[in-house]
């Protein structure tokens, strides 16, 4: 496979980690009326409705933002993968970076609303599970390809710690009882903090590339 340019590896992530939560805010300003007349539940002060804006009339925006967001995802593991050592947690951070996008881009098959079952519908659903795994395994497997690197123990150390937070999101259960990471508030703090740290992970990405160019270039 042809290797991602660092620098455009970088700006995909960057774009991604950016992009993807800046639509959904938007789109919960302009199709909160929307959401709340389709079900009181939707209304994005309460809850998280990220694919229930594919249903609205701006649908669209949604549907591109799944698809671009995990092709971009997609793009920044490869390019990420040329700046790490080489090793078996390098390639399992291209793999879980890769599945993420991967999970992120099925979003574009349209969510089941009413107690449907569709084949799209069950595709979405997939994806929302792929994603949410996914985010669990990307911090884990970076932090130990760059665990013998000490000049980046701090990103060691942020990705475990992002890690562990992930986890305790998507399974520490609320008062009631329930998990309200998969339809609840605490999904929003899951998006924060997986796009948070691709953020931090990309602009890392950027600016090694400039340092790595600057020494090659002197």
């Amino acid at each position: 496979m042809k290797t991602v340019p660092l620098g455009r590896a970088a700006i995909a992530g960057i774009a991604a980690a950016a992009g993807f939560p800046l639509v959904i805010a938007i789109l919960d300003v302009v199709q909160r009326d929307f959401l709340i007349q389709t079900d009181p539940r939707l209304d994005p002060l309460v809850s998280n409705p990220v694919s229930a804006h594919e249903l609205g009339p701006y649908g669209l925006a949604q549907h591109l933002n799944f698809l671009l967001t995990g092709l971009l995802v997609g793009l920044f593991g490869e390019g990420l993968y040329r700046a790490l050592p080489r090793s078996h947690w390098a390639r399992a951070t291209r793999i879980a970076l890769i599945v993420l996008g991967f999970g992120i881009a099925l979003g574009v098959f349209t969510l089941d609303v009413a107690n449907t079952q569709t084949w799209h519908g069950r595709i979405h659903a997939v994806g929302f599970l792929i994603l949410v795994f996914a985010s669990m395994v990307v911090p884990f497997v970076l932090a130990a390809a760059l665990l013998r690197n000490p000049r980046v123990r701090w990103l060691v150390w942020l990705a475990l710690g992002v890690g562990i937070a992930t986890v305790v999101v998507v399974f520490v259960p609320n008062p009631k009882g329930s998990y309200s990471n998969w339809f609840g508030p605490a999904s929003k703090l899951h998006l924060l903090i997986t796009f948070g740290f691709l953020e931090a992970i990309a602009i890392w990405l950027w600016t090694s590339g400039r340092s790595q160019a600057t020494r090659l270039g002197t």
